[in-house]
Formats: C-alpha cells, sequence, structure tokens
C-alpha cells in the first residue's frame, strides 16, 4: 500500500494558519483524495483536543505528542519508514490534491526510484520542499537508516519553533543522501541542472479517476499552493476554471463518493463552529 501523510496540531503561532482553517482543509482535502488517489491511505498524524475524534473519518489516525512546529511537521518523515507502506507522499492539507499532482506520483512511482521531488512555482526554490516530496520506504531506510534520522533531529541544533526550519532539515540532511536517485519535477523555482533523473514537463499519464475530475487541475495556481487564504470561498459556487478555490467544497463533496461524504459530514456536523456550510 502507499500512503500521503500529513501533520495536523493545534499551534499557538501568529505566523501559522488558525487550527479553524486547517480543520477545515482536513475534510476538503479527505474527499479530494478519496477521488484522485484511490487506493493510497491518508495518513494523518495529530495532536488535537480530544472531542475532535478524527478516527470517525475514513483515514488511518495516529496520536502525537505535542511538538515544536516545525517539528511537528516532520511527523510525516517518520511515515516514510512505515514498512507497512511502499511509498508515502508528505503533503500540506491546506494545498488541494490534483489530478496533475496523482500524474507526477504516478511518473516517479514508474521509475523505482528513492525520493520525489515537486517544484511547480516560481516560489518553490529548494530541492526539497516538506509538503512536495514522497519516498520509496524500502530505499530510503537503506539511503538514510531511521536510526540516523533520529540521531540527526537530536543533534541538528536547529530551532525548530522557527517556521520553516522542517525544510532547512530535509535539504541539510535527507535530501544530500537521497539526491542522486531522486526523480524531480521541476517545473518553476528550479531547473534540473543538478538532477541525475529530472523533467520540467508531467506527462498526461492516464489515471483511473473519471474524467470529469480531471478539471480539479482548475482549482489552484499550481501544485501545492497553500489555500488558507482564500478558504471564504469554499462554499461557493464552482465557476469551471474561474476563481481558484471557489467552490471547492461543491467541488469535491459532489466527487465523493456518497457513503465517504456521508461519513465525513456526520464528523463535520459535529462542530458548525468550524464547518459553517452545516449552520
Amino acid at each position: 500500500m502507499n500512503a500521503i501523510s500529513y501533520s495536523l496540531f493545534k499551534a499557538d503561532d501568529k505566523n501559522c494558519h488558525t487550527f479553524e482553517s486547517f480543520m477545515r482543509f482536513l475534510t476538503i482535502t479527505l474527499r479530494a483524495h478519496h477521488v484522485l488517489f484511490e487506493g493510497f491511505d491518508f495518513s494523518l498524524n495529530y495532536h488535537l483536543p480530544t472531542k475532535y475524534n478524527v478516527h470517525d473519518l475514513p483515514l488511518s489516525a495516529r496520536t502525537r505528542d505535542l511538538d515544536p512546529l516545525c517539528r511537528a511537521m516532520l511527523w510525516r518523515i517518520e511515515d516514510c519508514y512505515n514498512k507497512d507502506y511502499e511509498y508515502v507522499f508528505c503533503r500540506d492539507l491546506d494545498s488541494l490534491p490534483t489530478y496533475r499532482e496523482r500524474q507526477a506520483v504516478e511518473q516517479y512511482i514508474k521509475t523505482c526510484g528513492t525520493a520525489h521531488a515537486i517544484n511547480d512555482s516560481i516560489s518553490h526554490t529548494i530541492p526539497m520542499l516538506g509538503g512536495m516530496i514522497g519516498f520509496n520506504t524500502k530505499k530510503l531506510e537503506e539511503a538514510y537508516p531511521s536510526h540516523n534520522f533520529y540521531i540527526d533531529l537530536a543533534d541538528c541544533n536547529i530551532n525548530f519553533v522557527d517556521k520553516g526550519t522542517d525544510q532547512t532539515f530535509i535539504n541539510k540532511f535527507i535530501y544530500p543522501k537521497v539526491r542522486r536517485d531522486t526523480f524531480s519535477h521541476r517545473m518553476l523555482g528550479m531547473n534540473c541542472n543538478q538532477d541525475n533523473n529530472c523533467t520540467n514537463v508531467i506527462p498526461n499519464i492516464e489515471i483511473p479517476v473519471d474524467a470529469e475530475y480531471h478539471t480539479s487541475d482548475l482549482l489552484v495556481n499550481h501544485i501545492g499552493q497553500g489555500g488558507y487564504h482564500l478558504e471564504r470561498t469554499f462554499n461557493a459556487e464552482y465557476p469551471g476554471g474561474g476563481k481558484h478555490y471557489a467552490g471547492a467544497l461543491a467541488y469535491w463533496r459532489d466527487a465523493c463518493p456518497k457513503k465517504i461524504n456521508s461519513q465525513i459530514e456526520e464528523f463535520e456536523k459535529q462542530f458548525p463552529e468550524i464547518y459553517y456550510w452545516h449552520r
């Protein structure tokens, strides 16, 4: 089995998006996952108030002790050493998955490489972004053993309270170990000059997803776009490619298998203060 790994926690940091925003993105992204990544586990690493029983949702959930901001983001890397999975992809909850992203993932898997990296925006200027990478779990263990990962975490002298420091760790300790066997999609932000196996195009690979949901690419400007600031448009009508993120709720609610959507809605209805579309 393969997995998409996420971190969710209530951070007390003025530089972070609100907890309520991430909770809303949890259920929207989960709906999209069950359409675009059917057969992949949705692996949620979380530290939440006990009233939010995310185990009621159609996902795999693991409770964690609360860590500093960016150390908690590295919970996703710990999933990449889980022997129950063959491939694990680290993603941000506030970045809606797309058909084009799924195509990139499929192309990487066919290479059987150790690692995968995506750069799809002019702001993506480092080799490995925390929410745009993936690994073959067995090959990662061989290239950078898990015990070395934990030793480096303890000794790295990085202040994980600072935003972005999870990526500092990834690019300092993990990327050098896997660089030679990393398959990179460098569309924007970086070029392929430093990579052994790289492309600047995502091919039109056939994915077992209904053709009508190929338009999910129109909900975002690029793969990995953080959309928290646009969440107020979630409940709008989908304009067929107009305003990005507009109508994301309606789009994925309609696309999601009915049984799964009903399960998600039952969870949402318990918290109308967060999921305002149930008020």
